[in-house]
């Protein structure tokens, strides 16, 4: 189960001016996803957050990194699993160190 919450400001106001209200939204849904709540502003207008609760991979380190592809080109927020994703990392993504007990199925699937 995880907490997915985007804003998007529509008036010529970076989202900056609301991140506070943002955040207090996101927190409301930590009990979607204990384990790590990210944020990140995909540009002054769209704020992007998530809380996480995993169930395939190890997302102690906190950074929320597997939330972007490797090009940085792509974002995802994701609820859900993908139970054979350590066999579709082997067979599309090579670059990814299938097996590693730090890849996640969500990094998998935003690359």
């Amino acid at each position: 189960m995880c907490g997915i919450f985007i804003a998007i400001r529509k008036d010529s106001q970076s989202i900056s001016d609301l991140k506070h209200l943002y955040r207090r939204g996101l927190s409301a849904l930590s009990f979607r996803g204990p384990d790590l709540q990210v944020e990140k502003n995909i540009n002054k207008h769209i704020y992007f957050g998530q809380t996480i609760l995993s169930l395939t991979g190890d997302v102690s380190n906190g950074t929320g990194e597997h939330l972007s592809s490797g090009s940085g080109r792509f974002q995802i927020a994701f609820n859900g699993e993908i139970y054979n994703y350590l066999d579709l990392a082997k067979k599309y993504l090579q670059h990814l160190r299938p097996g590693d007990a730090g890849l996640t199925d969500t990094e998998v699937l935003v690359n």
